[in-house]
């Protein structure tokens, strides 16, 4: 049987178990009843409608056991005989329940109903370790159909994923309902077959388990879809990256010894893969992660150490993505996520400590997936699984935004249990030269290496040009330009690329042997002079549409789709292009169109710096997947770092719109030709980036008031079309707008329906917590300290107070962690707050937050603070 269809079995027999131990029970207090009456009696004939029902769904499926049809058997010939005792009193017209009491006691005795409640309760018993045994062993069918669909489904970015969620938690949901069907039964009865199977668990704490874990997962679902760094890896070349498991190599003048291999099999602590920008990196560490010889490698250290099994967590940190990529929670969580996976016998430990925390979380209105409580799951399941080892594969410690020391603290942490390890990725900085560059044994040099996967690469890449390979076969000297390439490279594989496809571009063009080698000569030797160079080529008409397109991409908080840079650009050209819109669907034609005809206007306004890739499972156009990125990573840093680039987006570029107005009609246009109910969680992120962005626009008068329509079409995708009509939906959005700082937006509502001022007389105060303490929780659209401030003015002028809501102060303290003391704009708002009649007396960490002013702030400041508290009090 496969397992879905035994979990199916399983839901109805649920059902039957509940409705015929309703049944029985019922039969059970009629016939001990006085005088007839018994609570429910009166229902007695739908119950056994139902009984037979479920019970010829399971007679008819040839998947069911045995001992299942057996119980629906007995059930149906159970209600067969109460419907005709009902039948027979009703065809007679007696009505009496006596009548009824006396015609069940001539059809069944106390001890057959007995016997009717002990096979229901032992096939209940069998039901539930069974199915549990098939949700939490990883080695049953279920489990590996269930991962394997998550698989397929992080592989090819599959809209599906809500669905999986859904069907465990409705599996978890059963597997619960069925346990408090009948109270007394006994969920650890010998069962045929029982002896191949684990000892049952307790479930009461799995709702907890599975919701928060459904919480996890989707934030990684959300981070993979968002941009999964590892799917922009360059698949390394075939014959590229073996020499990484090889003990040593032969270098230019002596043989060189590699140290990986040996780490993994008896290696502990921290290995460092450290190479240039460009070089490799990720690819490596790609490749090292998925390849099988890890596997072997790490299960002969697992051998080594007595233990039986190995457990590998992986996580690509990557700067341009969204906060979970790039902050310390979204390693953390990852590799939850991978442990918890493959060791699915911690859950229920797991629930545990989600129910202690559970009252605190919710009185302090916290996000559930706090750091503490990360640290505390990834300590406690190493600690419980001694017979695992654990191996952890982090990329890219550059792109980490925070604290550097933070970071290098969090990885000797994960290293501090005798069974784990980590390899770790990054360019040479300082602090990581310092921490892991020390010992030789532990460390590779990418740079030293790749010289050889270079040569293959570039070898391979142009013999497979056919123009190329018959210029070779003419002039051997060509291929003198794979070991100059090579040698001038200094291990950067992204320069080696880009090169390439510069030789491979004079190929198609029949340029000559010498005129390649003056291509190659001209090439710029550094990857920020081959950027530079690409930014003087842009042609000065396309200027302006290069700056939105490059402005827009840096200012995004995750990757957006082609569709939206379509869009901006027409409504560039056309002011009233998304206002005007249709609410519908594009064709797949039409969708096809548009992300090519993107992708080739990105060619020529970046010189390809922006290129358009594609995330659908077949790597074709589509509306939502196929996404505008930077050609590398490194890009984006010469765009902060290079003052050339600065110059040239700097510029007034003689735009219709300013940008973040521009990307809003583009994310409006997205949104309404999105009108798919299916793909509803990219259409509500699109429009929550509107809203972001939409705080970004220069309050200048004309401009934000342009905008409101945007936004109130935006509206309508939220609310529905006459969503202003309804003060509830008017409400909700204030709050949303509150949020995101947009108080011109706040004003034009009020000011269009004031009547919502006398349905929530409290609004204003209501927003002031809103936007402090935002309800969204999406970590990439914080507004800034300062944004926040001008908001809390313009809702305390409106006449917001802090004394309607006296949590809230506590709550928004704890969110700001310890910045708290160095923000200028947070000392502002805590004055503001506090003339507003927040009490400074609330809780802060292990004290009181009036009691550690003087320790956070300047003794001016805190003077300061302390006195406008005292000055309200008079």
């Amino acid at each position: 049987m496969d397992p879905l269809s035994g979990i199916s079995i399983a839901c109805n027999a649920i059902q039957l178990f509940e409705v015929a131990f309703k049944l029985a029970s019922g039969a059970v207090s009629i016939y001990h009843s006085t005088d007839g009456m018994a609570a429910g009696t009166l229902c007695i004939e739908s119950v056994a409608s139902h009984v037979l029902q479920l019970s010829d769904e399971i007679l008819v499926d040839k998947k069911a056991p045995a001992q299942l049809s057996k119980l629906a058997k007995q059930s149906k010939m159970v209600a067969t005989d109460l419907l005709a005792v009902l039948h027979h009193l009703k065809s007679k017209r007696q009505s009496k329940l006596g009548s009824f009491k006396a015609a069940l006691q001539t059809l069944w005795n106390e001890k057959r109903i007995q016997e009717f409640l002990n096979d229901i309760q032992r096939l209940q018993s069998l039901i539930m370790t069974a199915a549990q045994f098939i949700m939490m062993s990883q080695q049953s069918d279920l489990y590996q159909e269930m991962q394997a669909i998550t698989r397929i489904n992080r592989e090819f970015c599959a809209t599906f994923h809500n669905d999986l969620l859904e069907l465990r938690t409705d599996i978890i949901w059963s597997l619960e309902r069925l346990a408090s069907v009948v109270p007394s039964a006994a969920t650890g009865m010998a069962i045929d077959g029982a002896d191949q199977m684990p000892p049952s668990q307790p479930l009461r704490n799995e709702d907890e388990v599975m919701a928060g874990l459904d919480h996890l997962s989707a934030s990684l679902a959300q981070l993979q879809q968002d941009i999964d760094t590892t799917k922009r890896v360059e698949p390394s070349h075939i014959r590229t990256l073996h020499w990484a498991f090889e003990r040593q190599l032969q270098g230019a003048h002596d043989k060189v010894r590699l140290h990986f291999r040996e780490w993994l099999e008896t290696g502990s602590g921290v290995f460092w893969i450290r190479g240039k920008a460009g070089s490799g990196k990720s690819t490596l560490m790609k490749y090292l992660c998925d390849h099988s010889r890890t596997a072997d490698c790490l299960r002969i250290w697992a051998t080594a150490q007595g233990r039986d099994s190995v457990v590998v967590g992986k996580y690509f940190f990557w700067n341009p993505g969204s906060p979970l990529q790039k902050f310390l929670e979204g390693l953390l969580r990852s590799l939850v996520f991978d442990i918890l996976r493959l060791c699915p016998q911690s859950l229920v430990n797991v629930g545990v400590t989600l129910r202690q925390r559970r009252t605190e979380i919710l009185e302090a209105e916290e996000e559930l997936w706090t750091l503490d409580l990360l640290w505390e799951i990834i300590e406690d399941t190493i600690s419980e699984n001694q017979s695992t080892c654990f191996c952890f594969f982090i990329d890219g410690l550059d792109e980490f935004s925070g604290d550097n020391e933070d970071l290098i603290d969090a990885v000797r942490k994960l290293c501090s249990h005798e069974n784990t390890k980590v390899c770790a990725s990054s360019r040479p900085w300082a602090e990581f030269v310092s921490e892991f560059g020390e010992d030789d044994t532990r460390l590779l040099k990418l740079e030293d290496f790749n010289s050889r996967d270079i040569k293959e690469y570039v070898h391979h890449k142009l013999l497979a040009n056919a123009a190329f390979k018959r210029l070779a076969a003419n002039d051997a000297t060509v291929l003198g330009l794979v070991e100059e390439v090579a040698v001038r490279s200094s291990g950067v594989f992204l320069w080696v690329h880009l090169v390439v496809r510069s030789l491979l571009e004079g190929a198609k063009y029949a340029d000559t042997t010498q005129f390649l080698w003056k291509r190659l000569e001209a090439f710029p030797r550094d990857l920020d002079g081959f950027f530079s160079h690409m930014l003087d080529t842009i042609p000065q008409i396309y200027h302006a549409k290069t700056v939105m397109a490059i402005r827009a991409t840096l200012a995004a908080t995750a990757s957006l789709p082609a569709a939206v840079y379509y869009f901006m650009n027409a409504a560039e050209e056309d002011e009233r292009y998304s206002l005007l819109s249709e609410w519908n669907d594009m064709t797949p034609d039409l969708v096809v169109r548009l992300v090519e005809d993107t992708a080739l206007r990105l060619d020529g306004w970046t010189k390809g710096l922006l290129e358009v890739v594609h995330y659908s499972r077949d790597k074709s156009p589509t509306y939502d997947f196929s996404k505008v990125e930077f050609l590398h990573r490194t890009v984006r840093d010469f765009l902060f770092e290079s003052k050339s680039a600065h110059a040239m987006l700097g510029q007034n570029a003689n735009l219709a719109m300013e940008v973040p107005e521009l990307m809003c009609h583009g994310l409006l246009a997205y949104v309404k030709r999105h009108n798919d109910g299916r793909k509803e969680t990219e259409a509500r992120a699109a429009v929550m980036h509107a809203l972001y962005h939409a705080s970004f626009v220069t309050n200048i008068l004309r401009r934000m008031h342009s905008l409101h329509p945007v936004l109130d079409q935006v509206g309508c995708r939220l609310y529905g079309p006459g969503w202003t009509e309804r003060w509830t939906n008017t409400v909700a959005m204030c709050m949303l707008a509150a949020e995101y700082g947009l108080d011109d937006y706040i004003a034009a509502m009020v000011s269009r329906d004031p009547a919502i001022l006398r349905q929530r007389t409290d609004l204003y105060s209501t927003m002031l917590a809103t936007a402090l303490v935002p309800r969204q929780k999406r970590q990439e659209h914080r507004i800034s300290s300062d944004a926040r401030l001008i908001t809390a003015r313009y809702l305390i002028a409106m006449g917001g107070s802090m004394s309607r809501n006296p949590g809230t102060l506590e709550t928004f303290l704890r969110s700001l962690g310890p910045g708290i003391s160095g923000d200028e704009a947070i000392f502002e708002m805590l004055c503001l707050l506090t003339t507003a009649g927040a009490d400074l007396g609330v809780r802060y960490g292990e004290s009181v937050f009036r009691d550690e002013i003087e320790n956070l702030f300047p003794r001016q400041k805190a003077l300061k603070l302390l006195s406008l508290e005292v000055s309200k009090i008079s």
